[in-house]
């Protein structure tokens, strides 16, 4: 994930596909416990946190505090780029818009793509059922939300009802459930921009019975002037979802 500096929220999401999709026997991840699921990712989200984010997109370090954080921990951040990478969305360099660049997909066991988030750009609240999400932030930082989808419901449970944008048309259709996640994630977004160039806006919504996710990985809470709590998620840390954990979030590029 690539954030950038602040400005309007996000109006539209555009892919990029250039590989094929490798077939591959499903995998179901929902029967799996997140302790286990989180003991057999720890190596790969090591190596992510290993990641040179600066030599993957060419990036120029600096020190002098100007562009987004790249490494707190040494002093260094980068012009943003999401401006420069192509090719571009069909409206052609239209303000805000994520763009999804697709690198590569096993059928029903795994994805690997890049979001670019142009300032201030969001992705809206949607669930990864039965899926487990590993995220690393190469550049920047997103203010992100997390909840737990609760498939039952006991007295002492804090439940809250989200609601999540569902489009009135389909998506694409695949028999990866990981690719169907990704195409629902893009039509959430896309909407805005047909909706501005046509329009009209086509969308329910479902309501999730879910539980705040107190403690995601990489994400640090920090309090605003009227006392609200904000939960950050910078370059170059890693978060992660699992069926039954955090698997329902949103993110907005920062800074802040």
């Amino acid at each position: 994930i690539a954030a950038g500096d602040k400005r309007k929220p996000s109006r539209s999401l555009s892919e990029v596909s250039s590989s094929s999709i490798i077939k591959s026997p499903k995998i179901n991840l929902s029967q799996h416990s997140s302790a286990s699921l989180r003991r057999a990712v720890t190596p790969l989200i090591q190596s992510m946190e290993q990641l040179d984010a600066a030599a993957l997109l060419s990036l120029n370090p600096n020190q002098d505090g100007n562009g987004a954080v790249l490494d707190p921990k040494k002093g260094s951040s980068v012009p943003p780029i999401h401006d420069r990478i192509v090719p571009y969305h069909r409206f052609h360099r239209a303000e805000n818009t994520v763009r999804y660049l697709h690198a590569r997909e096993v059928a029903d066991k795994y994805t690997v793509g890049i979001f670019i988030f142009p300032p201030g750009a969001s992705i809206p609240l949607h669930d990864h059922p039965s899926m487990v999400v590993i995220s690393r932030v190469l550049y920047g930082e997103l203010k992100v939300k997390s909840y737990s989808v609760v498939s039952s419901v006991h007295d002492d449970d804090v439940v809250e009802e989200m609601k999540e944008e569902t489009s009135g048309t389909k998506c694409d259709s695949s028999p990866s459930r990981i690719r169907s996640s990704i195409n629902r994630i893009k039509d959430f977004v896309s909407r805005a921009v047909l909706s501005s160039h046509h329009d009209h806006h086509v969308a329910t919504q479902h309501k999730l019975q879910v539980q705040v996710n107190k403690s995601p990985l990489g994400v640090q809470f920090s309090s605003d002037g009227d006392g609200e709590s904000s939960a950050i998620i910078s370059a170059p840390n890693v978060t992660a979802l699992y069926p039954d954990e955090g698997n329902c979030h949103s993110f907005v590029a920062g800074p802040y």
